[in-house]
């Protein structure tokens, strides 16, 4: 409890079923639980949902924050690695990235930008669930990696390129 994680003893997973069946018969049609009602899914719920106490010296309440999906939410996660590349026989350019993370809405209408910081945030397992505080964009909105990914003709004009100067190409060698 004191680490906000649901410990097995204190609801046992008939109990923790039945919330969580009622849970989704109030949910907004758009929304569901992050991995169904069904039995041999409910381990996952004591991993991933939080858990608070509130109380008196008459009263406790368990307040349990449940995580919830909806199809517009549910984003791949693609790490970006900024390759450079030959401009000159000794030169180099290679594109100057402010984001680590670029996800893409399963869709491809929407997307959105992460940095090391923001995965932080997130609790990974068997399932990855991030806070849903991060700006999603429209995939008509263009940025570097945006356009870089979507393939646009754009894409020189708005990322910024360092040079690099006399950058040696690597080589494998047996030892």
């Amino acid at each position: 409890m004191l680490q906000g994680k649901l410990p097995v003893s204190l609801i046992n997973p008939n109990t923790l079923q039945g919330i969580l069946r009622k849970i989704t018969l109030h949910l907004p049609e758009v929304y569901e639980v992050i991995k169904g009602t069904r039995t041999d899914k409910l381990y996952l719920y004591y991993e991933l949902l939080q858990v608070s106490v509130i109380g008196d010296a008459h009263i406790m309440k368990l307040i349990v924050n449940v995580p919830l999906k909806a199809a517009i939410s549910q984003f791949t996660l693609y790490k970006v690695v900024a390759l450079p590349t030959r401009v000159s026989k000794t030169n180099f350019v290679q594109y100057s990235i402010n984001y680590s993370y670029f996800g893409l809405e399963n869709s491809r209408h929407d997307y959105i930008l992460f940095k090391e910081t923001n995965l932080l945030k997130c609790v990974m397992g068997e399932i990855n669930i991030c806070p849903a505080k991060t700006a999603v964009y429209s995939s008509k909105t263009l940025n570097c990696l945006s356009s870089i990914f979507f393939q646009t003709s754009t894409y020189n004009s708005i990322c910024r390129r360092l040079l690099l100067v006399n950058l040696r190409t690597p080589t494998l060698q047996k030892h």
